[in-house]
């Protein structure tokens, strides 16, 4: 179906490619708006294929590329770079790049106001599928699906489940591969195994010190917990009695600080748990082995007696 409307720029007109007047280009735009300021007119104007190109028709916007289609296209250069679904049948958009920069790009030039987003992603009625999915379909492909850069004071990450309720998990990863889930660039990693495993290189570390610990081992209390369940009304966290339903067994961060001199008095490296734990042990060993030789002694004197 030929086109019903289709706009030239101010320089050439294409059909004939001969120059024509920016008087000209006016009386024909004016022609069209006079057509389009009823409803029949538009109706009748406006059914069918419908084009907006540039002289040499490769860059173009068009619907109706082919009969009964409801889809608005975007041509650059030739390429079909965009198109516009009905969100059902389709994708609502679609964007295809076949160049090696990016497909898109999002530029804020001011400040977000509170309560929005950069990017939103929304959905009013219950979901069963991904509000966001980026996919490889390569298989030999190296390439970083997501990359995220931060040149700011920011968080690069925060994941927020406001959703008291929810039963779904906040971050998930489902790992095929052998490869690790996670990788920090320290070394430390969790395996695809699910084991996690701390960076522990002694290039890593400087300033050792030996320590006792046994006798400060006796010093803090050790007990078995479960863990609050906070609310969150108005962004400030709330306890209304509710707990989490695993039950966990080790001191509280506020006796571990004070007593060894460990992390920051709320939370407890399982590192140094482990680390103490061992020194304590290599100590209890030490008192065994001088126990284990009196008793030796005593059995050498026993025996001589009896000689």
């Amino acid at each position: 179906m030929s086109a019903i409307a289709r706009l030239y720029d101010f320089e050439t007109d294409s059909a004939n490619n001969v120059p024509i007047s920016s008087s000209k280009v006016d009386a024909e735009f004016d022609q069209i708006i006079n057509l389009l300021s009823g409803a029949s007119a538009f109706d009748t104007v406006l059914k069918g294929q419908i084009v907006i190109e540039d002289t040499d028709a490769d860059t173009k916007i068009q619907v109706e590329e082919s009969a009964d289609e409801d889809k608005i296209r975007i041509d650059i250069a030739g390429t079909e770079t965009a198109v516009f679904g009905d969100g059902t049948n389709e994708p609502l958009l679609e964007l295809n790049n076949g160049g090696s920069r990016e497909a898109l790009r999002i530029v804020l030039g001011a400040g977000i106001a509170s309560g929005y987003s950069g990017v939103a992603i929304t959905s009013s009625v219950d979901q069963n599928q991904n509000l966001l999915t980026v996919s490889e379909t390569y298989a030999d492909a190296a390439a970083v699906l997501v990359g995220i850069s931060n040149d700011g004071k920011g968080s690069c990450l925060r994941l927020d489940q406001n959703n008291s309720s929810a039963t779904g998990y906040t971050f998930y990863i489902n790992n095929a591969s052998s490869a690790d889930s996670i990788r920090d660039d320290s070394g430390a990693h969790l395996t695809a195994a699910g084991v996690w495993t701390d960076a522990s290189e002694g290039e890593l570390k400087t300033n050792f010190k030996e320590e006792r610990v046994l006798d400060k081992i006796r010093r803090i209390a050790v007990k078995k917990y479960q863990y609050k369940k906070f609310r969150k009304d108005g962004g400030k966290k709330e306890w209304r009695g509710e707990v989490f339903p695993e039950w966990h067994f080790s001191p509280v961060a506020e006796d571990f600080h004070r007593v060894f001199g460990l992390g920051d008095g709320k939370g407890i490296s399982a590192k140094s748990l482990a680390g103490i734990a061992l020194q304590g042990i290599k100590e209890l060993l030490e008192k065994v082995e001088k126990i284990e030789q009196w008793i030796k002694k005593i059995e050498q004197v026993k025996e001589w007696k009896v000689k």
